[in-house]
């Protein structure tokens, strides 16, 4: 009973102290804002539209791309996307003892890819679409960097490396090359600018070598790494196309015109085509 009322007592004097000095317990007033700021803050993050897009958040990013979302990517040219999460899939299957069946599987998505990517090179030596162009290279780089991850000083296991897509590209830019220069013979005979057949398919080959070399400066050097020394690689491949052409036409007797041409082209022509590079 004491106690009850020596509580009570306290508890008067300090509301006559409040009304004399005109304080007031601004701590217990301040905890209950807190405690009403946390309330609102707790609702306001647990509200369903919140919590909904942060789950998506979250499933988006535990989610890995399958082979068909792969080959999706492929489908569309999304050649970086694909480029990135084939090899993730590469390393999973490796380090997965359980999912070394799936390794047939991704050889044949990773030959789909490769289609995909040198049919872009193959095509630049037309087209202007850099940024899949940049994909492109990008996707050839990727690979020799992986390759080297797994290579004889590695003691690597993984039967699907190297891959040596950097030497394949250069396989693809002679085919493109040959294929190009191989199909300018309906051009030649549409032009009848010179006297002799010879004459038409060297001036068509000329002309086509120096327009193919400047859309090399001019719209894909940019995209590919210095090392790639794209201009001069070109350029070897027609060098060494006409090189061919010039070994097969001097097999035969040439008359004194196409004699004459030959060597002016050789003398005068042919070196200003390389001065571009």
């Amino acid at each position: 009973m004491k106690k009850i009322k020596s509580t009570m007592a306290a508890v008067a004097q300090l509301a006559t102290m409040e009304q004399i000095t005109g304080k007031k317990r601004h701590s217990a007033d301040d905890g209950q804002k807190k405690k009403k700021g946390i309330i609102k803050g707790l609702v306001k993050a647990l509200s369903p539209n919140k919590y909904i897009g942060h789950h998506k958040e979250l499933e988006a990013i535990k989610k890995e791309p399958t082979a068909e979302d792969i080959k999706e990517q492929i489908e569309k040219k999304q050649l970086l996307e694909a480029s990135h999460n084939l090899i993730d899939l590469e390393r999973k299957i490796l380090m997965d003892p359980l999912l070394q069946d799936q390794t047939e599987d991704l050889q044949a998505l990773y030959k789909k890819f490769e289609n995909a990517v040198f049919r872009v090179i193959q095509d630049s030596i037309t087209e202007t679409n850099g940024d899949l162009l940049s994909q492109a290279v990008n996707a050839i780089v990727a690979q020799e960097t992986e390759d080297a991850q797994h290579g004889p000083d590695n003691d690597s296991t993984n039967s699907l490396r190297p891959k040596h897509w950097k030497r394949k590209w250069e396989e693809y830019l002679r085919l493109s090359v040959f294929a190009r220069i191989g199909n300018l013979s309906e051009a030649s005979e549409k032009d009848s600018s010179s006297s002799s057949s010879l004459s038409q398919s060297f001036l068509t080959v000329g002309k086509t070598l120096k327009q193919d070399l400047v859309h090399v400066i001019t719209h894909l050097k940019e995209h590919y790494p210095k090392d790639f020394d794209v201009c001069n690689t070109y350029a070897l491949y027609y060098h060494r196309f006409l090189a061919s052409q010039m070994d097969f036409v001097t097999d035969f007797q040439l008359g004194d015109e196409d004699t004459y041409y030959l060597l002016c082209f050789v003398y005068n022509y042919y070196p200003k085509f390389y001065e571009i590079t």
